[in-house]
């Protein structure tokens, strides 16, 4: 087993254990996801700008594919954080996985940035953060910042959260919602089979099934 599953099953053993001990009360609520942060990766930005788009899975189906995201490098990126928004909010309850990838235009491919994993029953306010450290992939990638987090905003039901218009769009980072594209579209999990989703993504593989679908 590889060291980014362990991790994966590191988390859930935490959840369980808290459940069990009863230091982790569980919530029933069905949460509302306003907003994603995303790091901005200045490495990334030197070639082509960084291009991140989002996949959202909730019991390993997908519910969610974010546009494209383009931020262009320049000196005042190195602290900045990219808001993906959700309009409408998605609402999303139980097993939930997100999945971060970066769209390269030379060679045309797409680079898994980072994998999450969390359980709505354990989140109990509106404000999930995941360190480096907790990031799958990018724990381990010194492109990405040593300080880097994901943070997610949630509200319960379809209300938005009050005072978090701070975290609107940058109007500096186009989006580009035309997700026809194989390479974005393109959903490896229909086969359940992450290993294979990663040994396809990261390598030549990738570029050939996206050529034919």
């Amino acid at each position: 087993m590889n060291i980014e599953l362990n991790r994966n099953l590191e988390k859930y053993i935490n959840y369980f254990g808290g459940l069990l001990s009863g230091n982790i009360k569980i919530s029933s609520d069905m949460l509302s996801l306003q907003c994603v942060l995303l790091p901005v990766i200045p490495a990334l930005q030197n070639d082509g700008g960084f291009c991140p788009f989002l996949k959202i899975y909730q019991s390993m189906q997908l519910v969610y594919t974010s546009g494209i995201y383009l931020s262009q490098g320049d000196g005042d990126n190195k602290k900045r954080q990219l808001c993906v928004s959700l309009e409408p909010a998605l609402l999303l309850k139980g097993d939930i996985m997100v999945k971060c990838y970066h769209k390269r235009c030379k060679p045309h491919e797409r680079e898994v940035l980072f994998r999450l994993q969390f359980h709505t029953c354990t989140i109990h306010n509106t404000h999930l953060c995941f360190s480096k450290d907790q990031l799958d992939c990018a724990s381990t990638d010194d492109r990405f910042p040593d300080d880097a987090a994901v943070e997610f905003i949630f509200s319960s039901g379809q209300d938005k959260v009050n005072g978090r218009e701070v975290f609107r769009k940058d109007p500096s980072v186009s989006v580009d919602y035309d997700i026809t594209d194989p390479l974005v579209r393109y959903d490896s999990y229909e086969n359940l089979n992450v290993n294979h989703e990663d040994s396809l993504e990261e390598g030549k593989q990738d570029n050939k099934v996206n050529v034919e679908a």
